[in-house]
């Protein structure tokens, strides 16, 4: 059985702007550390931010709060931010939070 609290996010620069990749589970305690890293990337001025959500095992309501408040922090200082290659569990969640714009076509 894999640890709930397994996670691991990885940052990598683009032309644009900033590329992250979360990987494991999305929870009450690892999403602080994903919105600190987002957090940290609008403070530094990236106008494009990416969440790559493939290897994502899960995402719970703390995970979709950072989320929003992700993009709605973006998109007030002119910038964007859109989800790439959901998994199939957080492709449902999204669904179901009405939050499948967000996801980077």
């Amino acid at each position: 059985m894999s640890n709930q609290n397994e996670f691991k996010i990885t940052k990598q620069s683009t032309p644009q702007g900033v590329r992250f990749e979360a990987a494991g589970f999305i929870n009450m305690e690892t999403s602080l550390e994903l919105e600190k890293e987002l957090e940290a990337a609008l403070a530094a001025g990236e106008k494009e931010i990416i969440l790559d959500m493939s290897n994502t095992k899960a995402l719970t309501s703390f995970g979709i709060r950072v989320i929003l408040k992700t993009y709605k922090t973006s998109v007030a200082k002119g910038g964007t931010f859109q989800i790439q290659s959901p998994s199939s569990v957080v492709e449902n969640v999204l669904k179901i939070s009405n939050l499948e714009m967000l996801v980077k076509k």
